[in-house]
């Protein structure tokens, strides 16, 4: 189990449709889509 922690980048996305690296900076960025609209672009923060 402690060698699965070493591969998650984050956790606790509710409807994940897509996910990038930004080309510059790298950073992931994680779309998700809302139940009733209301869809989101958010970065991904390791650990979080």
């Amino acid at each position: 189990m402690a060698r699965c922690w070493r591969t998650i980048r984050s956790y606790g996305h509710r409807n994940v449709q897509s996910a990038a690296g930004h080309p510059e900076t790298g950073q992931l960025r994680i779309v998700e889509f809302g139940p009733l609209g209301g869809d989101e672009l958010n970065p991904s923060e390791a650990g979080r």
